[in-house]
């Protein structure tokens, strides 16, 4: 049994912050892992489906809908003084990715 599910049936009120965290850290990472793949996660929770709309638009290059999560007030990310720390990091990383992803087409074969 993993550490996430051990400490969601615990009921450790913990457990959905560190999973947060660990959706952040996934798209600071760049990392093709699916925190949202284990079933026991917290799908019903507003703070955790903001992180995965989140997640999918980072994974989907969409800026718009990236964009709208973070900046949506009724979403927790921006008045997370740690989320905030990394508000910007992650916003770099999302431009780099969208950039790439446009010019990926029209590299050439030199």
């Amino acid at each position: 049994m993993s550490k996430m599910s051990s400490s969601q049936e615990a009921g450790d009120p913990r457990a959905k912050g560190v999973f947060k965290y660990v959706v952040l850290a996934n798209m600071l990472a760049l990392s093709d892992i699916d925190p949202f793949a284990a079933s026991e996660t917290f799908h019903d929770d507003t703070d955790i489906l903001a992180m995965q709309t989140l997640l999918s638009a980072y994974k989907a290059n969409d800026c718009t809908a990236f964009v709208r999560t973070l900046e949506n007030e009724a979403n927790w990310i921006l008045t997370d003084p740690f989320m905030k720390e990394f508000v910007e990091p992650l916003r770099q990383r999302m431009r780099e990715q969208v950039v790439s992803a446009l010019m990926h087409p029209h590299q050439l074969d030199c």
